[in-house]
Formats: C-alpha cells, structure tokens, sequence
C-alpha cells in the first residue's frame, strides 16, 4: 500500500503546465485520477494499492514527492474549509486538460500559474488571503477559452475570500491591547 499526496501531484501538474513542459498531460491525466479517488475517500492522501498505481501513473519516473509515506499517519480530510479550492482544482484540471489537447498554450501556462498555489490552499485553507491566485494572473484573450463553470468558480472563490477577510478584519478589530 502506498499513500499519494495529491496536494503534491496537484502542484506539480499546475506547474508542469505553467512551464509549458511536454509531460503536462501525464501529470493531469494522473492528477485526475487521483483526484476522482480524493473525492471518494475525503481524505487528502490516498492511500492505494501498488497494484493500481501503475494505472494512475502510467508515466515513469513517477512524479517527485507523490508519495506521502506507507502509512495512515498525517491524513487530512476533505472538508467544507478546504474544498471549495478542492472544487475549483478539479473543474481547472479538466480545462488545463482541454487547453493542451487544442493546443492553447499560451492560456494553459497563464491558467496553471493562476492555480499553482491552489494545492496550499487545499491544505492550509487561511493561506487564501496571501497567495497568488486566481484569473487575476490570466490576460482578457484567455477568458473566452476557459469554462463557464471555472470562471464562476474563481467568483464564488473570489467572494467568499472578501467576505472571510471583512469578518477576520473586523474580529482584529475588536480586540483591544493593552
């Protein structure tokens, strides 16, 4: 048995696709498998049988850092904190997928800088007010090329963001020093 940390294979297959590497499409062919099994087990690293890995990972070497160790130990779970990025990571993963097979590579490297930081976000939901994100990096000609659903994703994101940080903001603001 051996546990994938797909918070790792997330990052690098964003950056794989921001560097506009010729494997980028292993590593979202990989990544979306692995994220169809977060979404069943909840939990962050999966553990999987060596039998099935090969499958996932039909690329060889397989992706540095994948591996989160041989034990249950350190599992996070899936939960409402974290996955609205989860949300957003499968829905960009299945346009970056899209973007290479048509070959747009220029909107395929702006989209997967765009979602880079999107795996510590998944990990240390707070980290969203100081990360770089979003369709802030993407140029206007990009727009028309990415999905509805991931635009209205980056919105729902993008607002709950502004709203989480007025109420954290007004929290600090209440608090008194001496």
């Amino acid at each position: 048995m051996k546990v994938i940390n797909s918070t790792e294979l997330m990052y690098d297959a964003f950056q794989a696709c921001r560097c506009g590497m010729p494997n980028a499409c292993d590593y979202l062919r990989s990544l979306a498998s692995v994220l169809r099994l977060v979404r069943e087990t909840s939990v962050l690293d999966v553990p999987i049988d060596e039998a099935i890995i090969e499958r996932i990972f039909p690329e060889r070497p397989y992706p540095p850092g994948v591996f989160a160790g041989d034990s249950w130990s350190g599992l996070v779970n899936l939960e409402s904190p974290n996955r609205r990025f989860f949300d957003l990571a499968e829905i960009a993963t299945q346009d970056l997928s899209r973007l290479h097979a048509a070959g747009s590579m220029r909107t395929l490297r702006r989209l997967g800088y765009a979602m880079h930081n999107v795996p510590q976000m998944i990990r240390i939901p707070d980290s969203y007010g100081h990360c770089v994100f979003g369709p802030g990096v993407m140029q206007q000609e990009d727009l028309p090329l990415l999905s509805q659903e991931l635009l209205e994703a980056f919105r729902y994101i993008r607002e709950m963001g502004r709203r989480e940080m007025l109420e954290l903001a007004r929290a600090r603001a209440q608090i008194t020093f001496p």
